[in-house]
């Protein structure tokens, strides 16, 4: 028999951390199961039905789980036609750049993430699509560095497959003034924060401030942004950013491979995804304390 035990994500009211929160059961003298509260996955706090109705909840994957994968779940398949970046983030070198050190015997390019093309799985099967289900052409680089004549041989075989959802995601918003997008594809940036200070020490890529304008001008309708690795940020602003954005879908998460950036408290971020989640889809990634809170 499979048991499925109920839990919620929250911060908790007595540890005040974001936990797993399970219901709680007692039996009467007869057997019968009744609830009786909840409690904290943490800190084992019993936690009244009243303070559960009091506090904060956020649709999140399990943290338990979250640790195995932090890539986009909506991805079906990482179609890696195009794969190269100079701009040096550093979050990349634990990342993307290390995965393709793993190449160094099929590609030296792949090894050195110089930017290239593989025309040779241009052509592959590729899986359909469902829901917010996507396939992501460029997933180990950022097309701002491709030739337009291999993004234009990508946009072809994307055209032939409307029944597909296609994603593409760049830290410069200028390169997707170069084409025609279909409607079965969606254009994402990375916007980590709205505070410009301090961002050469993370990456060469254009400031968010520049990014922000380059995308809101983009007359394409089909948008999302990702707030990965999320970096500390002004409320007010980067919700009013995202609000004249339109994004059908936000991605947000804290950094996962332990770079020590300068992060959000938890609290402020749990703030910011309820305030996002009024107005777009929230889809949450790796959601933990910031490094300096532990």
């Amino acid at each position: 028999m499979k048991i499925i035990v109920l839990h919620w994500h929250g911060t908790c009211p007595h540890c005040r951390q974001l936990s797993c929160i399970y219901a709680d059961f007692y039996r009467t003298e007869n057997g019968t199961k009744l609830p009786s509260g909840f409690e904290c996955g943490s800190c084992q706090a019993h936690i009244t039905d009243e303070e559960f109705e009091k506090m904060q909840r956020i649709e999140m994957p399990c943290p338990k789980e979250s640790k195995k994968s932090h890539m986009y779940r909506d991805s079906i398949k990482q179609w890696n036609v195009y794969v190269g970046c100079h701009f040096d983030c550093i979050c990349c070198e634990k990342s993307f750049k290390a995965q393709m050190k793993r190449q160094k015997n099929r590609c030296i390019l792949c090894y050195n993430y110089i930017p290239h093309f593989h025309p040779e799985i241009l052509d592959i099967s590729l899986p359909k699509t469902k829901g917010d289900e996507f396939i992501w052409p460029c997933s180990s680089g950022d097309i701002s560095f491709a030739k337009p004549e291999w993004i234009e041989a990508i946009l072809t075989r994307i055209r032939q497959l409307p029944d597909r959802t296609f994603f593409f995601q760049t830290k410069n918003p200028n390169c997707y003034y170069l084409y025609g997008f279909p409607n079965n594809v969606i254009l994402d940036i990375t916007l980590e924060t709205n505070q410009d200070d301090g961002y050469w020490l993370i990456s060469k890529a254009p400031l968010p401030s520049v990014r922000f304008k380059a995308f809101l001008e983009h007359p394409f309708r089909r948008k999302s942004i990702t707030i990965e690795p999320l970096l500390e940020f002004d409320l007010d602003i980067l919700v009013d950013w995202l609000k004249q954005l339109k994004p059908e879908r936000v991605y947000i998460g804290y950094d996962s491979k332990n770079c020590y950036l300068p992060e959000p408290e938890l609290a402020k971020t749990i703030i910011l995804i309820e305030e996002l989640k009024k107005f777009t889809k929230v889809k949450v990634k790796l959601l933990r304390k910031a490094w300096w809170e532990e």
